[in-house]
């Protein structure tokens, strides 16, 4: 589906070459390449936002799990404290994954 809208951009802007001259098409490049680093920076701030997720949940679980340790004993503890340092790390390699160069 992003191909065929990406081809249809492409078609858009080589009809605006051949209709007018190529200061305004490069002005629309300008714009294009703004909205792109917009864009990217937009997602480096959610990817931050999921890398210190990530990191909280992470010692979230192993402070949690230390804790219910002394207070509770081993039974779900152990499940508990698992869950949180996995989903700690998943959401740090979701940031990682979802962080963009620009």
């Amino acid at each position: 589906m992003n191909a065929f809208y990406n081809y249809g951009t492409f078609l858009k802007l080589s009809k605006l070459v051949v209709l007018e001259d190529s200061s305004k098409f490069s002005h629309l490049l300008k714009k294009i390449d703004y909205v792109r680093i917009i864009e990217a920076k937009l997602f480096n701030k959610e990817a931050k936002m999921q890398i210190f997720a990530g990191i909280v949940f992470f010692l979230a679980g192993i402070g949690l799990g230390i804790f219910l340790w002394s207070v509770v004993g081993f039974g779900i503890t152990i499940l508990i404290s698992i869950a949180f340092v996995l989903q700690g790390i998943i959401l740090f390699l979701k940031g990682i994954g979802n962080y963009r160069q620009y």
